[in-house]
C-alpha cells in the first residue's frame, strides 16, 4: 500500500449482523471491528466509522442501500453484493472539516441496480482501491 497500510478492523471484535439496525450500530462503534453480513439486509443510507472490516458471510451476503465512507480511514469491504436503486452503492469522500477518506479497500464486491452509479469516489479521497 502507498503511504501506510489498510488493516480495517484487524484485532477488534467480530460481530455477525442479519439486519440493517444491527449493521448501523456495529459500523458506528469506536475502535477496530469486523462486521460480518449474513444474508441480504436493508441498510438505507449509513455512515461508517474508521477501522472497520465489513465482510460478506455465507452464500448470499448483500446490502440494499448506500454505504457512506466519508472523512474516515482504514476501512475494508469484501465479498458483498451491493444494490442501491435510488443512489450510489458507496460514497467515498471528505466530510465537512474532516479530510478525504483514505486507505479504503473495496474487494470482491458485486454492484447491481445502483440508480446513480456503483460508487462515487471524489472530494479528497486518496490511497483507495476498488478491486
Amino acid at each position: 500500500m502507498v503511504n501506510g497500510t489498510t488493516t480495517g478492523g484487524a484485532g477488534g471484535p467480530t460481530a455477525t449482523v442479519t439486519n440493517g439496525t444491527d449493521f448501523n450500530t456495529q459500523i458506528n462503534m469506536a475502535g477496530p471491528r469486523i462486521i460480518q453480513v449474513q444474508g441480504p439486509i436493508s441498510i438505507g443510507r449509513v455512515f461508517t466509522a474508521a477501522n472497520n472490516t465489513i465482510v460478506g458471510l455465507g452464500t448470499n451476503p448483500a446490502v440494499l442501500g448506500n454505504l457512506n465512507i466519508s472523512g474516515v480511514s482504514n476501512v475494508i469491504v469484501q465479498n458483498l453484493r451491493i444494490t442501491s436503486p435510488g443512489n450510489d452503492g458507496f460514497t467515498i469522500r471528505e466530510a465537512g472539516a474532516n479530510p478525504g477518506s483514505h486507505h479504503i479497500w473495496i474487494d470482491h464486491c458485486t454492484f447491481y441496480d445502483c440508480g446513480d452509479g456503483a460508487w462515487d469516489m471524489n472530494n479528497g479521497a486518496q490511497y483507495n482501491t476498488v478491486s
